[in-house]
């Protein structure tokens, strides 16, 4: 069995590596050499400066205030839950309340079943009358014990004792009348009364329903009492004159909606204390005169 060795590479190949190596390296140096030789001198400029444009105007001096605009909610200026003091069941309620219709102030908007109260009423003063009567008969026999016991007839314990009877008649009769006030007043809470002219916003409860003190019934507003509260810059605020000394400057408030445009007059009517923290804005309150 014979081997045999890889063979060497020869001495010639090793010089052609060498002068394919040198040529590489010497047309690369040439090459650069050409490129720093040849290369175009390139002139210094100064960068264009940019110069703003602007426009100006002249100024006009305002004989008229300036007009302030501003994007709000219109809002009723009260808003109330109509309640009862006392608990019980609906007997009867305003037809405005159903057909969210409109009141005007001192109309009875709702009343409860006062029956019992009637009857403590009654009972009260019933046991007024009474006790007004035997006051009446004791003054009657202490007149005449009085006279008799200067006739030397009827005893200081007689006399003693209807007098002390005047007294315990006249205190039943003050818890009385204490009783039927209270009465009468828990009777004119079964009945609540449209604290304003205004409006129905919803309803709650109906005739036949039983409710429980202040439990809401319906829910009121003044339709014809309206304002709108705009945030207002404290450049815009300046240039409302009495803003923040009660001044009424005079504004306009227009409403669009679904293709109507209502105009109001108005008047610019408080203001808030405080600026809000987000929007650095005061609040200012307009309040709504009448439609034009």
């Amino acid at each position: 069995m014979s081997t045999s060795e890889p063979q060497k590479p020869s001495l010639l190949q090793d010089i052609l590596w060498l002068i394919a190596a040198a040529l590489i390296v010497g047309g690369g140096v040439a090459l650069y050499v050409a490129l720093e030789v040849f290369r175009p001198e390139v002139a210094a400029e100064e960068p264009a400066r940019m110069i703003a444009t602007v426009e100006t105007a002249a100024l006009t001096r305002a004989t008229q205030p300036v007009p302030i605009t501003g994007e709000g909610f219109i809002r009723p200026r009260r808003e109330v839950v109509l309640a009862s003091q006392s608990g019980g069941r609906i007997v009867e309620l305003h037809p405005s309340i159903a057909n969210r219709g409109t009141f005007t102030e001192g109309e009875v908007l709702l009343r409860l079943d006062d029956r019992s109260a009637r009857a403590s009423l009654a009972r009260a003063e019933a046991d007024i009358a009474a006790t007004e009567a035997r006051l009446a008969l004791n003054a009657t026999q202490l007149d005449r014990i009085e006279t008799l016991r200067a006739r030397g007839v009827a005893t200081q314990e007689q006399l003693d004792q209807s007098l002390s009877t005047r007294t315990e008649l006249r205190a039943s009769l003050q818890s009385l009348i204490a009783a039927r006030d209270s009465a009468a007043v828990a009777l004119d809470m079964l009945v609540v009364r449209a604290p304003f002219d205004g409006a129905v916003f919803a309803q709650h409860g109906n005739v036949g329903s039983v409710v429980g003190s202040g439990q809401a019934v319906a829910d009121l507003f003044t339709a014809s009492d309206l304002e709108v509260t705009l945030p207002i810059t404290e450049a815009e605020a300046a240039l409302i004159p009495g803003l923040f000394s009660g001044g009424a400057a005079p504004a306009t408030v227009r409403a669009r909606f679904a293709g109507t445009e209502v105009t109001w007059t108005a008047r610019v009517s408080r203001s808030d204390p405080a600026l809000d923290s987000a929007s650095s804005t005061v609040g200012v309150t307009v309040t709504l005169d009448s439609p034009t």
